[in-house]
Parts: C-alpha cells; sequence; structure tokens
C-alpha cells in the first residue's frame, strides 16, 4: 500500500513537473537584465565582460506615484525589448506569454501595463494620460516596478524623472551560476530572463 501511495507522488510530482516546464515562467533562462544606477551597472557588465555573448544598453526612468514605482521606457527601448521577447503578458498565476506587437501609442499619451486599470499617473507633480493595455510584466514577473509605462520617444525626453539604466546580457549558456556575481555587486536589481533569438 506504501509502495503505491509512493508511486502515486511520484507520477503527480512528474506531471506537475511537466505542466510548469510548459509555462514561460519556466522556460530556461539565457540571461540578465540589470536595473541601476548607470556606474552601477556598467561596473556590472565590466566583470562579466568575458562571459557574455552580447548586451544591449537603455536608459529608462523611475518615479513613483501613490507609493508604486513605475518604470517609464520611450517606444524605441519597448520595441527592442518586445523583439527581445521580454515584454510578457499575464495569462495566469504561473504562466506568461510574450505579447507579439506594441499597442499604438499617441503624443501626450502612455500606455501603461499594470495588475490594476489606471487613465492617468502622476510623476513628478507632472499628470501624464494613459490607456491601459493589460496585465504585462518584463521578463516573466514583477522585479524592478510595480507597473510600467510607454511613452513617445520625444515625450520620454521632456518628462521629469529619476533616471536609471538597464542593460540586457544574453550569454550562451544557463547563466543562473553568475547571478550572485550581481547580486554582490551594487546594482538595484537583477532578474534572470530568457532572451528571444
Amino acid at each position: 500500500m506504501k509502495w503505491n501511495k509512493a508511486v502515486m507522488l511520484c507520477a503527480a510530482t512528474v506531471i506537475a513537473g511537466s505542466i510548469m516546464a510548459g509555462c514561460g515562467m519556466f522556460s530556461k533562462a539565457n540571461g540578465f537584465i540589470v536595473y541601476g544606477e548607470q556606474k552601477q551597472v556598467e561596473d556590472a557588465i565590466l566583470k562579466e565582460v568575458n562571459r557574455f555573448e552580447e548586451k544591449d544598453v537603455y536608459r529608462i526612468k523611475l518615479a513613483t506615484d501613490k507609493d508604486k514605482k513605475i518604470v517609464i521606457m520611450d517606444e524605441t527601448t519597448a520595441k527592442a525589448l518586445l523583439k527581445k521577447g521580454l515584454i510578457k503578458e499575464v495569462r495566469s498565476e504561473n504562466k506568461v506569454a510574450a505579447l507579439k506587437s506594441l499597442p499604438a501609442i499617441e503624443k501626450g499619451k502612455g500606455i501603461i501595463f499594470a495588475q490594476e486599470s489606471k487613465s492617468e499617473i502622476n510623476v513628478d507633480g507632472q499628470s501624464i494620460s494613459v490607456a491601459y493595455k493589460g496585465n504585462t510584466v518584463i521578463g516573466d514577473a514583477r522585479r524592478y516596478g510595480d507597473m510600467f509605462v510607454v511613452l513617445e520617444d520625444a515625450d520620454w525626453k521632456e518628462l521629469k524623472g529619476d533616471e536609471k539604466t538597464m542593460a540586457i546580457i544574453k550569454y550562451k549558456k544557463d547563466p543562473s551560476e553568475r547571478l550572485k556575481q550581481f547580486t554582490d555587486s551594487d546594482v538595484e536589481k537583477t532578474q534572470l530572463v530568457k532572451i528571444a533569438d
């Protein structure tokens, strides 16, 4: 009888593992997103320069609205992340799927991806109209901000906000063993991700 329970438990574990392996959240990582001040990110990249295959560095802005941290990027950056398969719609608690295209962005009005619908955000006293476009994340989860906003490039330049640096670093092999290197450096946040080829 005990043997049957053990077999059932093993079978359940294998089935659960198979289901999870098919989910976006458990796909094998091949890179990192590193967030922080420009110098912090540059220093972290220098330490890894002989190990990674490629890197791309982007400027983003960080703001807070009602205790919620907002990552704000320009349309050019958002399209680059989209091409790398890093902007993902949350389908369920354990599943995300890469967006195929970016919603249209109007001049003077951004788009917002968050858990809850919003039509406006406040950045350093500046009110910005936004169109809610769903529960979508960068990578497989919310790591650096509670939500993110995409603005036309010109609108992004004019916006106030704390400017930060985001680097996407791609490796040939699974880089999870390098996570401690980034965690021990002075970057603000590190995120293990699967970058599309």
